[in-house]
Formats: structure tokens, sequence, C-alpha cells
């Protein structure tokens, strides 16, 4: 490897995600551990629009040789950057500099050298987590990447493999390259009790450290603890990590109360977001580590233990499996009772670290598969792409997500706390849905969703006035709408059945990438034995799915089909039945609306905006009066100056002008003191959960709106 080869390393990742920092942080450091003459130079990248990260790497700036900025030179640029930098003003000129960059996170750089970084498959794996738009969003990346880049870089061999499972045709060169925790000496001679005193934490203690997001499945953790509990052994569990979970910021606030449901909030103590040197003290103190992951692309807690010796709990995914690492065995990610039995295991049988035997094996352990994993990066980077002859390339916008594309969406809903955050991502899918749904069924009509997530939809109709429940066959979101949402959500249709389910009005299927009606039995069932003769069914698909539902349709006896534009782009929405299907106007849903058990509130709703017009119409009259007078008066005063002899007449006047102006203003101070008590009545009202989302339909919003 020669000696020059500059490498372009930008901050990746954030306070909202820390794994990208600790993948920055572990590349660099094992690459600074390499000889002169082995080692690429590794040059930071900061932009405009990641200078607010640098702070989080600022204490690895030691380990780079160099800091290079693209963008305008500002004050605030200096200010931020404490030291020495090397400014360009864009991409072009940046990549004339250096040889190779990385990683692209979820994006392709047609024409540089440079290497994307997939993390993981988590969208395509764990779908229920991921709304549509954001499974599309990932998938588009992802299909660039495919088409596009010349290397693609993943963590492990489950990642891998699962890219060449979704793009067998790619013609990427791809390369795994697992990264090892370095081996730090000012680890090993820190003091873990101290540690452990500064945070007021018991002798014995489990530590799980893992941001507090749903697929790191904390819940069957704490439910592993409570099984302890019943057991008669009280385990103490620490939790570090950050506690907002982009995706539904609630969560962290329904793990607490789902502690307090379980009765072991003395038995859990969460952190939240700590100095990592304070954590890597902890793992050294703790019994073990756990970590319950429902997936992972590779994992750094995981890394982190191995370095120290420290005995883990790893829930059996093909990652941890993959990773292996010594004095570790593995639960079923979906059984708290397995997991239960081996925390007890490990409570009973180890003591509080560290264990310096252990600690010094795995020292010397790690600094092999570091030495490698640097060497393997270098020999990654010198692989050539294109012709490193050509001239200064066009500038290229490098600063795009850096938390794997956290897409983020307006709240549009005021709804009850444990799911806010999960509606206000499909917020404006569902007045979309509802709007629609509305010119076709209409509650309080019995709906059933097949494949339902973690339930949002559900609630969202049961909001709307349905009667809703919901069927999700993957185990593991069932387990999360029912424990963590409380959703009327079955595992199945049959136990849907067994809870005295009603016959259905219609029948809601979302079908997921690359999935069709065809041979699935259940359906078949339900359909057949569940769906009233006059049913209604409405299928969410992809263009690309219509095709093949069409024929499924027709077996199941659908003959009147409607496709309606779907909430997404690239959805649509299918309604078949086997009735004719017409489509209701806006009055016919204003008057079915107002039959409902959320009419009467419509029609005060009513009522109270057609007065506040009424006042806001009288109101405005009479301070165009008032102004009119007002003028009047100033003439009739001129004329009083230039005509003596009608001065008295004209005072008269005046006098009886201001006595009915008087008399108005007191007409008007009582109509305000109306509407400021009608307007909080209406704000009371609207504010209500049954309103507000249907207030963002455009049919009834146009029918209401003052």
């Amino acid at each position: 490897m020669s000696d020059n080869l500059k490498v372009g390393i930008p901050l990746v990742g954030g306070r909202a995600w820390m794994g990208g920092v600790s993948y920055i942080e572990l590349l660099v450091k094992a690459v600074r551990g390499l000889t002169e003459s082995e080692r690429p130079h590794l040059y930071m990248i900061v932009t405009e629009e990641t200078l607010a990260e640098y702070p989080l790497y600022q204490p690895l700036a030691a380990y780079y040789d160099g800091i290079l900025y693209v963008g305008e030179q500002s004050a605030a640029v200096d200010d931020a950057i404490d030291r020495p930098y090397r400014q360009f003003p864009d991409t072009g000129q940046l990549f004339s500099f250096i040889d190779f960059y990385f990683p692209c996170v979820l994006d392709v750089i047609p024409g540089e050298n440079c290497a994307a970084w997939i993390p993981d498959f988590q969208h395509r794996n764990l779908p229920w987590l991921f709304t549509d738009q954001e499974r599309r969003l990932r998938d588009e990346k992802i299909d660039k990447i495919a088409a596009q880049a010349k290397l693609v870089v993943f963590s492990s061999n489950t990642v891998g493999n699962d890219f060449k499972k979704y793009y067998p045709r790619s013609q990427a060169d791809c390369r795994v390259l697992p990264f090892y925790s370095y081996p730090q000496p000012e680890w090993y001679q820190g003091e873990p009790a101290a540690i452990q005193t500064k945070y007021d934490l018991p002798d014995k203690f489990i530590l799980c450290c893992n941001q507090f997001w749903l697929h790191k499945n904390h819940h069957r953790l704490f439910a592993a603890v409570a099984a302890c509990r019943g057991r008669g052994q009280d385990i103490q569990l620490v939790c570090t990590g950050s506690t907002r979970d982009y995706r539904f910021a609630d969560y962290y606030s329904y793990l607490r109360r789902y502690l307090a449901r379980l009765r072991i909030e003395d038995n859990i103590r969460v952190l939240g977001f700590i100095p990592r040197e304070d954590q890597i003290q902890l793992i050294r103190r703790s019994l073990a580590v756990v970590q319950p992951s429902l997936s992972e692309g590779w994992s750094t807690v995981v890394e982190d233990s191995r370095v120290l010796g420290k005995p883990m709990l790893l829930s059996d995914i093909a990652v941890h499996r993959e990773q292996n690492p010594p004095y570790s065995s593995f639960f079923s990610p979906n059984d708290s009772e397995d997991l239960a039995g081996k925390m007890t295991d490990l409570w009973e049988q180890n003591q509080p670290g560290p264990d310096l035997c252990r600690e010094k094996e795995a020292e010397e352990a790690a600094a092999g598969l570091v030495r490698d994993y640097a060497k393997r990066f270098g020999e990654i980077a010198a692989i050539p792409q294109w012709n490193p002859s050509r001239q200064t390339a066009p500038s290229i916008n490098i600063s795009g997500p850096t938390a794997a594309s956290q897409v983020q969406y307006p709240i549009e809903f005021d709804v009850p706390q444990a799911l806010n955050q999960m509606l206000s991502h499909i917020g404006n899918e569902c007045i979309q849905f509802l709007q629609i749904l509305y010119q076709y069924i209409f509650p309080p009509a019995v709906i059933v969703q097949w494949q339902c997530g973690l339930g949002e939809g559900v609630h969202v109709l049961n909001l709307a006035g349905y009667q809703a429940a919901g069927v999700e066959p993957e185990p593991q979101a069932y387990d999360m709408s029912r424990v963590i949402f409380s959703q009327p959500v079955y595992p199945s249709f049959a136990s849907w059945r067994q809870a005295g389910a009603n016959a259905l009005d219609a029948l809601v299927i979302n079908l997921r990438p690359g999935q069709d009606l065809t041979g699935r039995q259940e359906l078949t069932d339900v359909i057949q034995q569940n769906l009233k003769a006059d049913g209604l069914l409405v299928l969410f698909a992809a263009g690309d799915q219509l095709p093949k539902l069409e024929g499924a349709l027709v077996e199941y006896g659908f003959s009147s089909r409607r496709i309606e534009a779907g909430p997404e782009p690239g959805r649509k929405l299918v309604f078949a039945a086997r009735r004719p299907l017409e489509p209701v106007s806006a009055e016919q849903i204003k008057d079915r609306l107002l039959m409902t058990e959320t009419g009467a509130l419509l029609q005060v709703m009513a009522e109270s905006l057609a007065q506040r017009r009424l006042q806001a119409s009288q109101l405005a009259e009479l301070r165009e009066r008032f102004a009119e007078s007002e003028f009047d008066r100033g003439e009739r005063l001129k004329i009083i100056e230039r005509v003596g002899r009608q001065l008295q007449e004209s005072e008269a006047d005046r006098a009886a002008r201001l006595v009915v102006i008087n008399e108005q203003l007191v007409v008007i101070n009582e109509q305000n003191e109306t509407i400021a008590k009608l307007q909080a009545k209406l704000n009371k009202i609207s504010r209500h959960w049954l309103i507000r989302p249907l207030l963002k339909i455009p049919s009834l919003r146009r029918i209401f709106e003052p």
C-alpha cells in the first residue's frame, strides 16, 4: 500500500445514532495502530451540515492526519473546529486531493473512488418497524448502490448475504469488513468500582448497553427480569444508551409504564447516554453484558465486551452467531423465560468484575483482530475503481443522511400518549386513507387489518369510529403491538375468532413487497367464513402487484373493483366487493357522520361555528359604523370652526352621536365576551380526540371551517 494514499472519512452519526460515531472511532483507531509504512493517511471531512457533530469527534482528532472542511470559510467554522484545517470550496476539489472516500452511508458517489456502506437490512427483515415511506426510501438508496456502486462494504457476512439475496444481479465488488474494538491501555487502568459509585449502582448488576429503540428488544429483557423475580431471584439490571427512538419518541415513556405494570422499577436502573469511558468501566464491573437485539449489522457492544473478556448473553440472531465471542451464550430473542433462566445462572455463578486474567487474554487476542481489521481496510481503500488521471470532478453533495436515513414526519394527530409518535409517522397517510375509506364503508363497521404491524393503523380506525382489530403473523411485531402499545391485535385469524369475533364488514390487507394473495389459506378461510356477503376487501398494494391481484380477486368472487391512488406514491388502494361499488359524495359523508356517536360533537361545533360567523359579522358592522361616526364628527367640527352660528347645534348633534357610539361600544364589548366564550368552547371541542383527526379530512373541513 502506498504511504501517500489519502482517505477521507466523513462525520457519521451523532447523538441520535451513536453507532455511527462508534463505527468511525473504531476504524480510525485501528488504522492509526499500523506502522507508518502500512497505514493510509486519514482525513476527517467536515461539512456545513455536519459541523454541529464535530464536538463528538473532537477527541478523535489526534488520530487523523488532518481535517478537511468542505464549504465556505467563516468565523463560525473557525470557532467550531479547534485545530488547523484545510478548506475546499466544493467536493470536486476535495476529490482531487483525496484518493478514497469512506463510508458513503446508504449512498454512492459515481465517478469517485469511494465505498458505499450498508449497515444492515433491518427494513427488509423487520419491515413492521418502518412505514412504507421509510422502507421505500431505503430501498431506493440501496437500489442506487446496487446499480451504480463499484465497491460496497458490509460489516458482516450476514448483511452481505442479504445484499446478494435481494440484489443478485448487482455488479458491485462486495467486501466484508468486520470491525473490532481497539484495546486502549487506559481501559484496563481505570477504576470500575469508582464508576459504580459515581452512578450509585449496586455491587452486582447485569449491564445492557443499547439505545432505547424498538428493535433493541428492551421489553423482552424487562419481562425476563420480571420472570427472574417471580422465581425469587432479585436481579439488578443497568441500562445505558439514549432513551429516544427517532421513529417512536414515546417508546421509552411506555417502557417506564411497562416496568410499573411488571412491578420491577426497583430492579432496573436507566442511566441514559453516558461517556464512553464510563460505559467501558461499567462493562468491566458488571457480572455480564446482555444484548437482546432483534437485528444488528455488527454489534459494537459485543466487540467492546469481547476486548474486556466479559461474559455475554446474546440474542440468537445470525450476526451474533457470526461474531461468536468467548464466554457467550445465546437465548431466543422471543422467549423471555429462556433469557430469565440464563440470567439466573449468571447471577448465581458470576462475581463483580474485573476479571484481570480474562482481560489480559482478551487484550492480547484483540490486538491481532484489530490489526487484521486495519490492514483489510487499507487493502479495500487501495482497490482501483476509476481513472486517477481524470480532471477535477464536478461538485457532488456528500452531506447526505448520516443516521441511516432517519426520516422525520410532522405530527398530524392529537392522540393518546403511547401512540402519539407512531401516528406522527403516518398521520398524513391515515388522513388520506380515512378520506377514501369513508366513501365506501362507514363507522361503526367491523374491520380487521391483516399484517397490521405494530397496530398503529388499527388504532386510527378505532379512533375514527370503526370497530377495528388487527392480525399480525410476525411474532415480534404482534408481541410489541400487544405488550407495548396495548392494541387489539392477534397473532392469527384463529385466535381472533376465539376472542369472539363478529362477522366482518371489511378486511384490510397491507401487502408487503413481493407478496400476493395466492396460496394463503388463512385469508381464504376468513374471506369465505367471516367476511359478510356484501363485505369489502381493501388492499394496500404496489403498482407491480396489481396484475397478480386480479386473478386472486376473481378467484375469491369479487366481481366489482375500484382502484384509488394510495396515500403514498407508488402505492394503490384496491377496493373489491361482490356488490357494485360506488363512492359516496361529501354531503352523504356529512349526513352519515352526523348519525354516529361523534355526530353530536360535530353538530355542536357546526352550530358554534355558525354563531361565530354571525358574531364576527355583527362586530365588523359595528366597527364600520363607529369609524363612519368618527369621520362625520371630524367633518362637523371643521364646519363648527368656520360657522360659529351652527356651533351649538353641531355640539348637540355630536353629543347625541357620542351617546350612540357609547351604546354601540357596550354592545361590542358584550359581543367580544360572547365570542371569547364561544372560542373557548370551540377550542375545547376541536381538541377532542374524536374530532381532531376528522377535521383533517378536506371534505369535512370545508363544511365546518369558518
